[in-house]
């Protein structure tokens, strides 16, 4: 199928997830479902064949269009992943969800890029009020012909491959981290976005123990300026280059973001790295794991 089209699913219910944000807005609430977002891009042709029109249509209106290379919107990146966790399945909460993939998606190429949604026939993915609050944005929401998974194959490949590398990055941190899937779904979303760019980030790998600094400046002088907490995932969706790092305290996880952070030394490993250098998100441009 051509690129442009948006491809949407809903899995779950799951265990209680904390709610992947450090706000205290999200303190009380928990992740049931998660909705994920399989955006195709275009592919080169599409990419040229839209410069064209775009040309033309210029041209056709009036404008006075300078010869040069015609300026694509984006480039070929393949398959972007996103995932929103909800609280319920209401045409409510699934509609904001999705109007933030979207907004997340056309952000990214700084145009206007998804011309039709897919789903099952949930009436939470595809019913009128969907339907009517995508209508005015020039969005057509369509569905399969019933409530077959190959039908929407895009979407359930999606969310097979999310839940695979979720399971794998909560597998080190043990029963205790079982409740931060919602935060590892949404990390592997990231880690698959951020590979596709050209400018590619250091990041350690999910669970890691990491140093950050210190948000209230100590009175002391001499007092540490970084605290130890855990790598729980980059966060792009609304703390610009942020991530967000956590700690277990009285069996609960407390979040906080954060943009730099220093990876620690392995645990049985007593010497101090004296080569260890800060990782900041900003100026960072390796591949991520």
């Amino acid at each position: 199928r051509p690129g442009g089209e948006l491809s949407v699913d809903i899995a779950g219910p799951h265990s209680a997830g904390r709610w992947p944000s450090d706000t205290p807005e999200a303190w009380a609430k928990r992740a049931i479902y998660f909705v994920v977002g399989a955006y195709k891009t275009y592919d080169q042709e599409e990419l040229q064949r839209i410069a064209k029109d775009s040309l033309t249509a210029a041209v056709a209106s009036g404008f006075t269009v300078t010869e040069g290379p015609m300026k694509q919107v984006g480039e070929s990146q393949g398959m972007l992943y996103y995932a929103r966790p909800l609280e319920t399945k209401t045409s409510e909460e699934c509609i904001a969800a999705l109007q933030d993939i979207i907004n997340d998606i056309q952000c990214k190429y700084k145009a206007k890029v998804i011309y039709r949604m897919h789903s099952d026939r949930a009436s939470e993915l595809c019913g009128e009020k969907v339907k009517a609050h995508f209508r005015s944005q020039g969005i057509k929401v369509t569905s399969t012909a019933g409530y077959e998974p190959n039908a929407n194959g895009r979407a359930e490949n999606a969310i097979g491959l999310l839940k695979t590398r979720a399971r794998a990055m909560l597998h080190s941190l043990g029963p205790q981290g079982r409740e931060l899937w919602p935060r590892a779904v949404q990390h592997a979303c990231w880690c698959t976005r951020e590979g596709s760019d050209e400018r590619k980030l250091v990041v350690p790998a999910f669970g890691e123990s990491v140093t950050v600094k210190v948000k209230k400046k100590p009175t002391d002088s001499f007092a540490p300026r970084g605290k130890e907490m855990v790598f729980l995932g980059g966060m792009d969706t609304e703390i610009t280059h942020g991530v967000i790092v956590g700690e277990y305290i009285d069996e609960e996880w407390i979040f906080d973001v954060s943009s730099s952070f220093i990876l620690l030394p392995p645990p049985d490993n007593g010497n101090v790295n004296e080569k260890s250098e800060q990782l900041t998100i900003e100026d960072t441009r390796h591949s991520n794991p």
